[in-house]
């Protein structure tokens, strides 16, 4: 899974983009909009990358129209390492329910695969629920659910939940059988007189790694109306196969810092990552390759319209 940041990025769905996607398509009126969490360049070690994560959408009182993706290039040589676009129709069954159609794409490590879908959501409670099938080239069934606790007046919780269960061999991940992918994710959100913070952990597996997740964004450092805001991201994953040449672990520490005025849609953003690969001794002795580290610069920008 790409890293996630405070924007709840997940592969194909993340559990922000379900939530406005059905805040949105329960209104009445003809309305687009926008939650852009990442567009940035990462500089360093002699390479650079872009990376990006959004979701774009157009609700009518017959159909809403969503489009989501999330990538990652390498801008000197053009090598796409990972990307995914899903596009949506979808039709309101009830105030509370939808059903949709629509398409996927997704280049992973050089494997494509193009795909129908199909589900169901909606809401129930302070809850949002996406149920859909992946047809043709790879198939597999996805759930996803996020929820909202209020507790006090300072503190909401969001737990949210996903996994995809293949049915067969999947050419993007290359694995064989019924082995599933899940994520779950716990959001603390609290408030005081000082500020805001608003804190994530992650766990997280697919069919290569596990990953821990950790990151917290603090919302209170103003200067007028031109607002700063610093965020924190600590990552380590645990390769699945110990016996190939991968590192055995890896840690991925990240500083950013965003500002922007108030009333602005867009807020840019700087920042950091210190990434270490750590081998066993074993590892190390059958590639002859030691531990490394490396430093990446940062720069991008985030929106909400």
């Amino acid at each position: 899974m790409r890293r996630r940041g405070m924007e709840w990025c997940a592969p194909a769905v993340t559990l922000a983009s379900l939530a406005v996607f059905s805040n949105v398509a329960a209104q009445d009126i003809s309305e687009p909009y926008l939650e852009l969490d990442q567009l940035e360049i990462q500089i360093g070690d002699g390479e650079e990358a872009a990376q990006w994560d959004f979701v774009a959408g157009l609700d009518t009182p017959v159909a809403a129209f969503t489009l989501k993706s999330e990538g990652d290039i390498e801008t000197q040589t053009g090598r796409v390492d990972s990307a995914e676009a899903e596009a949506r129709i979808s039709r309101r069954l009830s105030p509370q329910t939808f059903a949709f159609g629509g398409g996927r794409f997704a280049n992973i490590e050089g494997r494509e695969v193009a795909q129908a879908v199909i589900g169901f959501g909606g809401e129930y409670g302070d809850g949002v629920f996406d149920l859909s099938l992946r047809l043709f080239e790879a198939q597999s069934f996805n759930a996803e659910v996020h929820y909202e606790f209020l507790i006090g007046e300072d503190l909401i919780v969001e737990p949210g939940f996903e996994v995809e269960l293949p049915f067969k061999e999947d050419a993007v991940r290359n694995r064989d059988g019924f082995e599933p992918e899940f994520e779950i994710a716990l959001g603390l959100i609290s408030t005081s007189a000082l500020g805001a913070f608003a804190n994530e952990i992650t766990f997280s597996q697919d069919a290569s790694e596990r990953t821990f997740y950790f990151a917290t964004e603090y919302s209170g450092w103003s200067l007028d109306t031109f607002d700063i805001i610093p965020e924190f991201d600590f990552e380590v994953t645990f390769p699945r196969d110990k016996s190939n040449n991968e590192p055995t672990r890896s840690y991925e520490a990240t500083f950013k810092i965003a500002a922007g005025f108030e009333d602005t849609v867009v807020q840019p953003y700087v920042g950091l990552i210190y990434e270490r690969d750590v081998r066993s001794r074993a590892n190390e002795a059958r590639t002859g390759i030691g531990d490394s580290d490396r430093v990446l610069f940062l720069f991008g920008a985030q929106a909400e319209y």
